[in-house]
């Protein structure tokens, strides 16, 4: 049997679980996926415990609502498999998401799953994500609401988690994350832990970096001055107005110091 189906993660949540026996197993929690090709490919279904993964070779029948196994019995997802996977829920769902097309930040409200099955084989990819409004109220059960608005998708082909941004899992986003408005970037950082916060800035050019911080609070603004160069400071120092600038070097002596001393730039 050959077929595709595209539906939203949001209807696939809470689907019960059958195996082939017609015994109850569980409601579907979340969905495992790995990020080796250009779309995701979903690898297993969570399934009454968050530890408990039932491999997608199993799924032998879906409709909405329920899914039967092709079996009685089954393996779960050894753990060691599950260290290569991420969850649709934990991952992508209402996480910040780089629209590589538009350079701009977006939210997952929803996510997009075409399910394919080919010689009774079944294949379920992760091909885009809902960022409009209507997905949001979708994952309420309140879509009636917001019929008359348009859905807004985003193929995942044009899209990048700020995590994988960070952690470089893919590819290299430098290019991406300096087309980014600042008032973006510095949302992003504001929302993240020291350690990734400068893993993020090493990213970025001296220019942005001087935007960015403009918006920034002062106090993340000396914290990330700190984890680089004194120099590179300098330089970033230089797109940053000068109210900010001299209270940065107030706060900041090290800087301040070495600022006057190689007498590089000159606050405008």
């Amino acid at each position: 049997m050959e077929g595709n189906e595209k539906f939203y993660f949001s209807q696939f949540m809470g689907n019960k679980v059958y195996n082939s026996g017609g015994d109850f197993i569980g409601k579907v929690l979340d969905v495992a996926f790995e990020i080796n090709s250009i779309y995701p490919k979903v690898v297993g279904l969570v399934c009454g415990k968050l530890d408990h993964i039932i491999p997608i070779d199993y799924i032998a029948f879906y409709n909405k609502g329920m899914i039967e196994l092709n079996c009685k019995f089954y393996q779960v997802m050894p753990e060691e498999n599950q260290d290569k996977m991420f969850l649709v829920g934990d991952r992508i769902l209402d996480r910040q998401i780089i629209d590589l097309e538009g350079a701009r930040l977006v939210r997952a409200n929803d996510v997009i799953l075409s399910f394919v099955r080919r010689h009774s084989e079944p294949h379920l990819f992760i091909t885009a994500i809902d960022i409009g409004m209507r997905g949001f109220f979708r994952r309420m059960n309140l879509e009636f609401l917001v019929k008359r608005m348009q859905n807004k998708f985003l193929d995942w082909q044009y899209i990048n988690l700020v995590d994988d941004c960070i952690k470089g899992l893919q590819v290299n986003y430098e290019k991406n994350l300096n087309r980014l408005k600042p008032e973006d970037l510095a949302q992003i950082i504001e929302s993240l832990d020291y350690k990734r916060r400068f893993i993020l800035i090493r990213q970025l050019n001296k220019k942005i970096m001087g935007l960015t911080m403009t918006i920034l609070k002062p106090n993340v603004c000396i914290e990330l001055l700190k984890q680089i160069e004194p120099l590179h400071a300098i330089f970033i120092l230089r797109e940053m107005p000068k109210e900010k600038v001299e209270y940065i070097l107030s706060e900041y002596t090290e800087l301040n110091r070495f600022f006057y001393e190689v007498n590089q730039i000159d606050i405008k």
